[in-house]
Protein backbone atom coordinates (compact mmCIF):
# COMPACT_ATOMS: atom_id res chain seq x y z
CA UNK A 1 0.00 0.00 0.00
CA UNK A 2 1.35 3.40 -0.71
CA UNK A 3 0.47 6.69 1.95
CA UNK A 4 1.22 9.80 2.96
CA UNK A 5 1.73 10.18 7.35
CA UNK A 6 1.48 13.88 8.06
CA UNK A 7 2.05 15.36 11.31
CA UNK A 8 2.40 18.59 12.67
CA UNK A 9 5.44 17.77 14.83
CA UNK A 10 7.58 16.75 11.77
CA UNK A 11 5.81 18.45 9.28
CA UNK A 12 8.29 20.64 7.68
CA UNK A 13 8.22 24.08 5.14
CA UNK A 14 10.87 24.87 3.07
CA UNK A 15 11.40 28.10 2.60
CA UNK A 16 12.92 29.19 -0.43
CA UNK A 17 15.02 32.25 -1.46
CA UNK A 18 12.75 34.63 -3.13
CA UNK A 19 16.36 35.26 -5.60
CA UNK A 20 15.97 31.66 -6.63
CA UNK A 21 12.14 31.82 -7.25
CA UNK A 22 12.07 34.76 -8.79
CA UNK A 23 8.71 35.12 -10.65
CA UNK A 24 7.85 31.04 -10.02
CA UNK A 25 6.30 32.52 -5.86
CA UNK A 26 3.42 33.59 -6.14
CA UNK A 27 2.92 33.83 -9.81
CA UNK A 28 -0.20 35.63 -10.99
CA UNK A 29 -1.04 33.30 -13.77
CA UNK A 30 -1.01 29.25 -14.32
CA UNK A 31 -2.51 27.07 -16.56
CA UNK A 32 -6.02 26.71 -17.22
CA UNK A 33 -5.92 23.00 -16.62
CA UNK A 34 -3.92 23.67 -13.12
CA UNK A 35 -7.03 26.41 -11.81
CA UNK A 36 -10.10 24.53 -13.13
CA UNK A 37 -8.99 20.50 -13.09
CA UNK A 38 -13.23 20.23 -13.17
CA UNK A 39 -12.29 21.08 -17.52
CA UNK A 40 -9.87 17.72 -17.80
CA UNK A 41 -11.13 15.13 -15.88
CA UNK A 42 -8.75 13.29 -17.89
CA UNK A 43 -5.77 14.44 -16.42
CA UNK A 44 -3.92 13.55 -13.58
CA UNK A 45 -2.25 16.15 -11.45
CA UNK A 46 1.62 15.25 -9.60
CA UNK A 47 3.16 17.41 -7.34
CA UNK A 48 7.48 16.81 -6.90
CA UNK A 49 9.01 17.37 -4.54
CA UNK A 50 13.07 18.41 -4.55
CA UNK A 51 15.10 15.50 -4.17
CA UNK A 52 12.45 13.32 -3.31
CA UNK A 53 9.23 12.51 -5.13
CA UNK A 54 8.97 12.89 -8.82
CA UNK A 55 5.80 14.39 -10.26
CA UNK A 56 4.74 10.92 -11.41
CA UNK A 57 4.68 9.10 -8.36
CA UNK A 58 2.82 11.54 -6.72
CA UNK A 59 0.22 11.70 -9.45
CA UNK A 60 0.20 7.94 -8.96
CA UNK A 61 -0.93 8.02 -5.19
CA UNK A 62 -3.33 11.00 -5.82
CA UNK A 63 -4.70 9.09 -8.87
CA UNK A 64 -5.23 5.66 -6.79
CA UNK A 65 -6.41 7.97 -3.15
CA UNK A 66 -8.88 9.68 -5.13
CA UNK A 67 -10.48 6.10 -6.20
CA UNK A 68 -10.28 4.67 -3.40
CA UNK A 69 -8.90 5.94 -0.05
CA UNK A 70 -9.29 6.34 3.52
CA UNK A 71 -8.88 9.35 6.81
CA UNK A 72 -8.07 7.97 10.48
CA UNK A 73 -6.23 9.28 13.52
CA UNK A 74 -6.83 12.21 15.43
CA UNK A 75 -6.28 16.03 15.47
CA UNK A 76 -6.40 17.38 19.20
CA UNK A 77 -6.14 21.15 20.51
CA UNK A 78 -4.42 22.27 23.25
CA UNK A 79 -6.21 25.01 25.31
CA UNK A 80 -3.03 26.28 27.19
CA UNK A 81 -0.63 26.59 23.89
CA UNK A 82 -3.79 27.79 21.65
CA UNK A 83 -2.74 25.23 18.96
CA UNK A 84 -3.56 21.82 17.16
CA UNK A 85 -1.66 18.57 16.94
CA UNK A 86 -2.36 16.86 13.57
CA UNK A 87 -1.90 13.11 14.01
CA UNK A 88 -3.73 11.09 11.12
CA UNK A 89 -3.02 8.82 7.96
CA UNK A 90 -4.39 9.53 4.57
CA UNK A 91 -3.80 6.51 2.62
CA UNK A 92 -4.93 4.79 -0.54
CA UNK A 93 -6.49 1.31 -0.60
CA UNK A 94 -3.60 0.13 -3.17
CA UNK A 95 -2.28 1.35 -6.58
CA UNK A 96 -3.98 1.25 -8.91
CA UNK A 97 -1.95 2.45 -12.13
CA UNK A 98 2.10 1.98 -12.68
CA UNK A 99 4.62 4.28 -14.28
CA UNK A 100 4.94 2.99 -17.47
CA UNK A 101 1.12 3.52 -17.84
CA UNK A 102 1.26 7.20 -18.07
CA UNK A 103 2.09 9.77 -19.89
CA UNK A 104 3.14 13.25 -19.19
CA UNK A 105 1.07 15.86 -21.07
CA UNK A 106 2.13 19.51 -19.48
CA UNK A 107 4.40 21.14 -16.36
CA UNK A 108 5.05 23.79 -14.62
CA UNK A 109 7.63 24.77 -12.60
CA UNK A 110 7.26 26.59 -9.01
CA UNK A 111 10.35 26.59 -8.07
CA UNK A 112 14.23 26.50 -8.43
CA UNK A 113 15.03 25.25 -5.07
CA UNK A 114 17.74 22.22 -4.70
CA UNK A 115 16.95 20.90 -8.58
CA UNK A 116 13.47 22.41 -9.06
CA UNK A 117 10.19 21.60 -8.38
CA UNK A 118 7.36 21.43 -10.64
CA UNK A 119 3.64 20.59 -10.60
CA UNK A 120 2.59 18.37 -13.88
CA UNK A 121 -0.54 16.63 -15.29
CA UNK A 122 -0.21 12.80 -17.07
CA UNK A 123 -2.58 11.12 -19.17
CA UNK A 124 -3.41 7.26 -19.37
CA UNK A 125 -1.80 5.65 -22.16
CA UNK A 126 -3.61 5.06 -25.44
CA UNK A 127 -2.50 2.91 -28.68
CA UNK A 128 -3.44 5.50 -30.91
CA UNK A 129 -1.49 8.48 -31.34
CA UNK A 130 -2.76 11.63 -29.70
CA UNK A 131 -1.66 14.85 -31.02
CA UNK A 132 0.00 17.42 -28.34
CA UNK A 133 -2.17 19.76 -26.31
CA UNK A 134 -1.59 23.50 -25.98
CA UNK A 135 -3.05 25.21 -23.23
CA UNK A 136 -4.06 28.53 -22.42
CA UNK A 137 -2.37 30.29 -19.39
CA UNK A 138 -4.98 32.26 -17.60
CA UNK A 139 -4.61 35.44 -15.30
CA UNK A 140 -5.80 34.55 -11.80
CA UNK A 141 -9.01 36.68 -11.49
CA UNK A 142 -9.86 38.92 -8.05
CA UNK A 143 -13.07 38.27 -8.04
CA UNK A 144 -13.65 35.42 -5.32
CA UNK A 145 -15.12 32.40 -6.62
CA UNK A 146 -19.27 32.10 -5.92
CA UNK A 147 -17.65 28.29 -4.62
CA UNK A 148 -15.43 30.15 -2.24
CA UNK A 149 -18.50 32.21 -0.62
CA UNK A 150 -20.51 29.06 -0.12
CA UNK A 151 -17.71 27.35 1.79
CA UNK A 152 -16.15 25.75 3.27
CA UNK A 153 -18.70 22.68 3.35
CA UNK A 154 -21.57 22.59 1.11
CA UNK A 155 -24.23 20.62 -0.92
CA UNK A 156 -25.92 20.38 -4.23
CA UNK A 157 -28.72 17.64 -4.93
CA UNK A 158 -26.56 14.46 -4.17
CA UNK A 159 -23.44 15.79 -3.82
CA UNK A 160 -20.93 17.22 -1.04
CA UNK A 161 -18.40 19.75 -1.90
CA UNK A 162 -15.82 21.51 0.59
CA UNK A 163 -13.04 23.75 0.36
CA UNK A 164 -9.35 23.62 1.63
CA UNK A 165 -7.73 26.58 2.56
CA UNK A 166 -3.74 27.11 3.25
CA UNK A 167 -1.27 30.25 3.27
CA UNK A 168 0.93 30.75 0.46
CA UNK A 169 4.53 31.86 1.80
CA UNK A 170 7.17 28.85 1.73
CA UNK A 171 7.35 26.02 -0.58
CA UNK A 172 4.19 26.45 -3.11
CA UNK A 173 3.99 22.41 -3.72
CA UNK A 174 3.43 21.98 -0.08
CA UNK A 175 1.01 24.89 0.45
CA UNK A 176 -1.17 23.18 -2.63
CA UNK A 177 -0.70 19.97 -0.77
CA UNK A 178 -2.16 21.12 1.94
CA UNK A 179 -5.10 22.79 0.71
CA UNK A 180 -6.38 20.02 -0.68
CA UNK A 181 -5.67 17.76 2.63
CA UNK A 182 -8.07 20.78 4.33
CA UNK A 183 -10.33 20.03 1.74
CA UNK A 184 -10.66 16.07 2.33
CA UNK A 185 -10.94 16.75 6.18
CA UNK A 186 -13.62 19.53 5.91
CA UNK A 187 -15.84 16.27 4.17
CA UNK A 188 -15.12 14.30 7.05
CA UNK A 189 -15.77 16.54 9.83
CA UNK A 190 -19.26 17.49 7.72
CA UNK A 191 -19.98 13.86 8.02
CA UNK A 192 -19.55 12.95 11.34
CA UNK A 193 -16.60 12.51 14.02
CA UNK A 194 -15.66 11.81 17.18
CA UNK A 195 -15.11 14.19 19.87
CA UNK A 196 -13.90 13.66 22.80
CA UNK A 197 -12.35 16.11 25.77
CA UNK A 198 -9.91 15.24 28.18
CA UNK A 199 -7.64 17.08 31.06
CA UNK A 200 -4.04 16.83 32.09
CA UNK A 201 -1.96 18.17 34.65
CA UNK A 202 0.99 20.07 33.80
CA UNK A 203 4.09 21.11 36.43
CA UNK A 204 5.25 24.60 36.00
CA UNK A 205 9.04 25.02 36.99
CA UNK A 206 10.16 28.35 38.33
CA UNK A 207 13.29 30.03 39.19
CA UNK A 208 16.80 29.08 38.90
CA UNK A 209 16.57 25.89 41.27
CA UNK A 210 14.00 24.12 38.79
CA UNK A 211 11.18 23.17 41.39
CA UNK A 212 7.77 22.83 40.58
CA UNK A 213 5.88 25.88 41.67
CA UNK A 214 2.48 25.27 40.43
CA UNK A 215 0.37 23.06 38.77
CA UNK A 216 -2.05 24.19 35.81
CA UNK A 217 -5.00 22.26 33.96
CA UNK A 218 -4.52 21.42 30.42
CA UNK A 219 -7.79 20.92 28.23
CA UNK A 220 -7.14 18.66 25.05
CA UNK A 221 -9.99 18.40 22.97
CA UNK A 222 -9.48 15.59 20.45
CA UNK A 223 -11.16 15.25 16.66
CA UNK A 224 -11.19 11.28 15.66
CA UNK A 225 -11.28 10.69 12.22
CA UNK A 226 -12.07 7.25 10.46
CA UNK A 227 -13.38 7.50 7.22
CA UNK A 228 -12.97 5.53 3.69
CA UNK A 229 -14.33 7.33 0.90
CA UNK A 230 -14.17 7.02 -3.34
CA UNK A 231 -14.79 9.13 -6.44
CA UNK A 232 -13.11 12.29 -5.36
CA UNK A 233 -12.88 15.34 -7.52
CA UNK A 234 -10.37 18.56 -7.17
CA UNK A 235 -12.69 21.08 -9.41
CA UNK A 236 -10.87 24.18 -9.10
CA UNK A 237 -8.33 26.08 -7.52
CA UNK A 238 -7.75 29.95 -6.88
CA UNK A 239 -5.19 32.18 -4.86
CA UNK A 240 -6.16 35.46 -2.66
CA UNK A 241 -4.01 38.34 -3.22
CA UNK A 242 -6.37 40.76 -1.88
CA UNK A 243 -6.45 39.22 2.00
CA UNK A 244 -4.37 40.95 4.61
CA UNK A 245 -2.17 38.88 6.81
CA UNK A 246 0.18 40.44 9.83
CA UNK A 247 2.95 38.10 7.97
CA UNK A 248 4.74 40.19 5.70
CA UNK A 249 5.95 36.30 4.16
CA UNK A 250 2.38 35.40 3.15
CA UNK A 251 2.25 35.92 -0.70
CA UNK A 252 -1.45 34.71 -0.86
CA UNK A 253 -4.04 32.79 0.45
CA UNK A 254 -5.03 29.57 -1.70
CA UNK A 255 -8.13 27.66 -2.08
CA UNK A 256 -8.90 24.48 -3.79
CA UNK A 257 -12.56 22.87 -3.79
CA UNK A 258 -13.17 19.28 -4.01
CA UNK A 259 -17.07 17.34 -4.88
CA UNK A 260 -17.54 13.91 -3.68
CA UNK A 261 -21.22 11.69 -4.06
CA UNK A 262 -23.04 11.95 -0.42
CA UNK A 263 -23.23 7.77 -0.59
CA UNK A 264 -18.94 7.75 -1.16
CA UNK A 265 -17.79 8.73 1.86
CA UNK A 266 -18.50 6.95 4.91
CA UNK A 267 -18.13 7.17 8.47
CA UNK A 268 -16.84 4.06 11.19
CA UNK A 269 -17.71 4.45 14.35
CA UNK A 270 -15.17 1.82 15.70
CA UNK A 271 -11.68 1.72 14.65
CA UNK A 272 -10.14 -1.85 13.84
Amino acid sequence: MIGMKLSINSFMLVVICPLLTGSLFGQNSYPEWFLHPVKYPQYITGYSTAGAIEAIDDAIWRYSLSKEGYLVGDASFFNDEDKWEKDYLIEAQAPLIKNDQLRQISCFKTSLYSGGEQICIFEKKMYEIIEKTTFVEEHVSDMRPIWVRKGPFFTEKDDYYAVGKYVLKGNENDAWRTAEEAALVELASAVGLGVYQSESKRKIKQGRSNTPETEESVKILTYSFNHEFRDLQVLERWLDYQEMDPDKNVRAYIYVLVRIKATNIKQHLTRN
